[in-house]
């Protein structure tokens, strides 16, 4: 079993796709997850950072994964919060009803509590796939394999003992420029479903394209600008990336460059030997991109419309006094529009 089964805890209650509902049966089995989190921490030789992933659509993976940053921040505190997220699809509707309650209240927690977070999208994963293999089935498999590639990929050097100049703090440190500027997305290419070919200075320029194209989300490269970006590219043997060369690729790409800082490149060399583990890496660069605003500026005006109608809000306030709910609802949507502006900036 990949989990031993003492690491996992569940309630005979489901959360019903309410974030409330997640956070409040969150709670009423704090303790035990606070013991889960300390034995497991007390295994490990040095606990460097926390890796949660969750979708913020549905209610457990929004309610219950704000209470785990609570614990993480409050129990292990100057570690590292490291979280890979689910977002609704950008295109049509949800099926969740709720999902614009669930996650602009998980936004907050985000805002407030974790160090990084990479956002994923179903629909884009699915599109990369097509992509790279029309002709492909695609199911829920393809998807999680896509993703766990691309974060296999970023968490390779904090691995691997042979990485002994980049580590997680410096690759954040060159991601995040600033503080509030800690909302990233993914790009990927050369993996085995999207064909992989081994690299050579002939066909990077194909693979940067790649990559620049096979987003985790569906934002767009002309609706901000880049803040910076770090590349993990399997490419034992030969030099890193030129800069200037992918400053040309960029400029045919149309993807402009922030104005009030420099912006901020990294080439991390993923190939480090021809052990298995490579297998599960592939080429993929992670950017820190103000075009991601639309997503919130989407997620807000969702739960806006909801809001005014005070559709479903009782569902969600029966966890909490009225007093409390309102402020979580109102100080939720606040965290969002602070996110915009400083987004919005560059």
């Amino acid at each position: 079993k990949f989990y031993p089964d003492d690491s996992i805890i569940n309630t005979s209650d489901g959360s019903g796709n309410n974030w409330s509902s997640g956070y409040i049966r969150a709670l009423e089995i704090n303790s035990k997850i606070e013991e889960t989190f300390r034995k497991k921490s007390e295994q490990c030789d040095s606990v460097g950072s926390f890796s949660l992933f969750h979708s913020i659509t549905g209610g457990t993976g929004s309610g219950s994964a704000c209470v785990m940053l609570e614990l993480i921040k409050e129990h292990f505190p100057g570690k590292i919060i490291n979280c890979y997220s689910f977002i609704a699809n950008q295109n049509g509707h949800s099926d969740i009803v709720v999902q614009p309650y669930n996650s602009v209240l998980s936004m907050r927690w985000l805002y407030y509590y974790a160090d990084c977070i990479t956002l994923f999208e179903n629909e884009s994963l699915s599109k990369i796939i097509q992509n790279g293999n029309s002709t492909s089935r695609i199911n829920y498999n393809h998807l999680n394999s896509i993703a766990a590639k691309i974060v296999s990929t970023f968490t390779q050097p904090m691995r691997s003992r042979k990485y002994s100049e980049t580590n997680l703090e410096g690759i954040l440190s060159s991601l995040i420029p600033a503080p509030n500027f800690h909302f990233l997305f993914a790009g990927v290419a050369n993996c085995k479903i999207l064909g992989e070919k081994k690299f050579s200075i002939d066909n990077f320029p194909k693979n940067i394209r790649q990559i620049l194209g096979n987003k985790t989300v569906s934002s767009s490269w002309k609706s901000g600008r880049l803040i910076s970006s770090v590349y993990f590219l399997k490419k034992k043997g030969l030099v890193g990336i030129n800069s200037m060369f992918l400053k040309k690729i960029y400029q045919n790409s149309e993807i402009k460059y922030i104005n009030w800082a420099p912006t901020s490149f990294q080439d991390v060399n993923s190939c480090i030997s021809e052990s298995s583990q490579n297998n599960y890496c592939v080429d993929a660069c992670f950017f820190n991109h103000t075009g991601i605003k639309e997503i919130f500026i989407k997620m807000g005006n969702q739960f806006d419309i909801l809001k005014k109608r005070n559709a479903f809000v009782n569902s969600f306030l029966k966890e909490f006094s009225q007093r409390d709910g309102r402020e979580i609802f109102d100080e939720s949507r606040e965290s969002l529009e602070k996110l915009i502006i400083a987004y919005n900036n560059p």
